[in-house]
């Protein structure tokens, strides 16, 4: 069996407005004095806006009451655990927004045909997975309400690709150290950016340009 691996955000579905909103929640919950804009400032064809460690790490350095917010409320010291304490969090806020929308509202935000298409790609025998820089919760949360989870074999998200206290995101292979082969040979990764083409590189596998306001069906042509 082939397997072929996709990204999830830009290019199964447009979710920069989950991601967006969760981050203002967090933010207001934490006591933070930064807008998201100034939090999380946009950089152009900059892939990991949402959950850049180093951003993140860097508002945090000018905001000590928010580091002094983690160490009396969960009892947290350091930048990495106050990090990842903070994803947890975002992540909870990422869930709510997912749940309190109605499957009609989030389907909007998919690729246009893609469970057909995902029904032509098993009907050929292939495994599908998704390698995501989103936790796997909310990819999870998503497919489920999108009723798109039964298509996917194998999920694997952020929160898999952490080496002890390390994040070792895409282009990193780590990731596949943790990914369930046994289902399939990984033979493709289909995604929508130059982090995601080199994370093809870097495993060894085929690469298709793929973006959520592009045709799913497309894919097909290019197999």
């Amino acid at each position: 069996m082939k397997l072929i691996l996709f990204d999830f955000d830009g290019t199964i579905a447009k979710t920069s407005s989950l991601h967006k909103e969760a981050w203002i929640r967090t933010l207001n919950f934490i006591g933070s004095r930064k807008d998201f804009e100034t939090f999380l400032p946009y950089i152009p064809n900059d892939k990991e806006r949402f959950d850049s460690v180093s951003k993140i790490s860097k508002s945090l350095e000018s905001e000590p009451y928010v580091i002094d917010f983690f160490r009396l409320n969960f009892g947290i010291i350091g930048m990495s655990k106050v990090v990842r304490k903070l994803f947890d969090l975002k992540e909870s806020f990422t869930i709510a927004v997912i749940s309190e929308m109605t499957p009609e509202q989030l389907s909007k935000l998919l690729s246009e045909n893609i469970q057909s298409t995902l029904s032509i790609l098993i009907k050929r025998n292939y495994k599908l997975g998704i390698i995501s820089s989103s936790r796997q919760s909310t990819v999870v949360s998503f497919l489920l309400k999108t009723r798109l989870i039964d298509y996917f074999d194998t999920i694997c998200g952020e929160d898999d690709m952490y080496d002890g206290d390390k994040l070792k995101d895409k282009p990193d292979q780590y990731i596949m150290t943790k990914l369930d082969t046994g289902i399939g040979e990984p033979f493709l990764y289909i995604g929508d950016s130059p982090v995601d083409q080199k994370f093809s590189e870097n495993i060894n596998v085929r690469y298709i340009h793929h973006k959520y306001s592009l045709n799913f069906e497309s894919i097909i042509d290019q197999l």
